[in-house]
């Protein structure tokens, strides 16, 4: 997850939580923006 979660950096900056940027694509876009 360590590598998704540093992918999503910038979408976690605005989100404030890693897991949730995460749960938010994979559940609406249904995969990782990286």
């Amino acid at each position: 997850m360590r590598t998704q979660k540093r992918c999503m950096g910038y979408v976690a900056i605005v989100v404030d939580d890693y897991d949730r940027a995460i749960e938010y694509y994979t559940e609406k876009a249904g995969f990782y923006p990286c």
